[in-house]
């Protein structure tokens, strides 16, 4: 398996049954700058029917190699009778589809509150791992230049490819170890220094403006794990993260999978970035 990974990526908006609300802004500048961190590659797909510009911040990305735009290849069977809500979540889903097919263990999705929202009924309940780390990651805050966030990757590579790294090798534990409780207590420790690592890193930049992020990130797993997961979750230790002065942990529970997706491949399907609203502003 490859050590890049990439991310797909949408606009801001609610895709649901229910509601179809595209935000004005193509990118979100949060979001943006969590992703660039953290990932190799984004992707933004072009879907038919939707003219959607990546705005400024996008074909900058796009002008230095990092933003790319797939285009879906599959004969997709949408009938001029389906929701606009349903239309754009099946192109997504298919990109998604799609690159991790041509490139399995290297592309993650990007959903919640600041991306597409998915139906629940696109999700299985009995397959997935939820790693949560809430208000743990300090991301730039959105007016930061991202040359001074690709800047900072460049610089901090080895701190932040730790940190994904490790999220990554605690889900192939979950799913490998014979020791269940113990090899995830180990890899939760490992996961405490690779936090602790990037904290001391973002805090000693010359990037002054960072915000408090809560990240959920889920992978699917084999049946008969996500049960054993939900029984240990109780008793797992919380991560402390003393250096941004807020109420931080790190936890693992029972999550959610992508329904009919086939790969058990140790990488997470989805990330979750959820903003708080203070500012850390280090000196």
């Amino acid at each position: 398996m490859t050590d890049k990974r990439g991310i797909v990526i949408s606009t801001p908006l609610i895709a649901t049954k229910e509601i179809f609300q595209i935000d004005a802004e193509p990118l979100d500048p949060h979001e943006l700058r969590y992703w660039l961190l953290f990932w190799d590659k984004l992707n933004f797909p072009l879907f038919e029917g939707f003219h959607i510009d990546p705005g400024d911040d996008g074909q900058f990305l796009e002008s230095v190699g990092i933003l790319q735009r797939h285009q879906i290849s599959a004969n997709l069977t949408i009938s001029s009778d389906d929701k606009p809500e349903e239309s754009f979540q099946y192109h997504f889903l298919s990109a998604y589809r799609e690159l991790d097919a041509a490139e399995p263990g290297v592309w993650s999705l990007a959903t919640g509150e600041r991306s597409i929202t998915l139906d629940e009924e696109e999700l299985d309940s009995h397959r997935g791992v939820l790693v949560r780390l809430h208000r743990a990651l300090p991301v730039p805050e959105e007016d930061v230049p991202l040359e001074d966030v690709l800047s900072f990757k460049e610089k901090r590579r080895d701190e932040l490819l730790a940190l994904r790294c490790q999220l990554e090798a605690m889900y192939q534990r979950i799913r490998a170890a014979p020791d269940g409780p113990l090899a995830i207590n180990s890899e939760l420790t490992a996961a405490d220094k690779a936090l602790s690592d990037y904290l001391k890193v973002a805090k000693g930049s010359w990037i002054r403006k960072w915000v408090p992020t809560s990240i959920d990130a889920e992978l699917q797993i084999l049946p008969g794990i996500n049960s054993a997961v939900t029984a240990f979750a109780a008793g797992l230790p919380l991560f402390q993260a003393l250096a941004t002065g807020a109420s931080t942990y790190l936890s693992i529970s029972a999550g959610k999978s992508l329904r009919d997706q086939q790969r058990h491949n140790g990488v997470p399907w989805r990330y979750v970035a959820r903003y708080h609203n203070e500012l850390f502003h280090w000196r």
